[in-house]
């Protein structure tokens, strides 16, 4: 199983005059960005809900040419889950809001997931951990830019 995690303070480094962003706003840029990922997430070109849920929803996307079914869990103003059902990397990815005491409002995300073919310990997982590490890290930060620019589009209450 690999394990990443990656946590950015979500108002740090505002230009001045520039509002912070709320809990609130994260939230439903999450939920945003699970219902329609393809301004968040660089490599996810279509995605279409074949199913909804009190708790959440069923997708397919497309990453990287890929179809990959989740299934998205709410645990509402708090997370979002996608769980991979079926491709090359299945488990889990878990996108938290954070309150941090000493640095305010945080974003974590979380990936637990097992790669097909890829053994455990081998020199191609290490490799693939360095990229995911990288690959995610610029995607939390997307996704705080993403949500920041929709609130200043008006188009994420604020």
């Amino acid at each position: 199983m690999i394990h990443v995690s990656k946590t950015v303070r979500v108002n740090a480094g505002l230009a001045a005059g520039e509002a912070p962003l709320d809990a609130h706003q994260l939230w439903h840029g999450l939920v945003m960005k699970a219902e329609d990922p393809i301004h968040f997430v660089r490599g996810i070109t279509s995605c279409r809900i074949l199913e909804r849920f009190p708790d959440g929803i069923l997708r397919e996307v497309s990453l990287r040419e890929t179809a990959v079914r989740e299934r998205v869990v709410y645990r509402a103003g708090e997370a979002v889950t996608f769980v991979r059902l079926n491709g090359r990397e299945l488990g889990m990815i878990r996108n938290e809001i954070v309150h941090d005491a000493e640095h305010g409002l945080c974003l974590r995300f979380t990936f637990d997931l097992e790669v097909e073919g890829i053994a455990r310990g081998s020199a191609e997982e290490s490799a693939f951990v360095q990229r995911m590490e990288g690959d995610y890290a610029a995607a939390v930060h997307a996704t705080v830019d993403r949500i920041r620019a929709l609130v200043k589009e008006g188009a994420l209450a604020a």
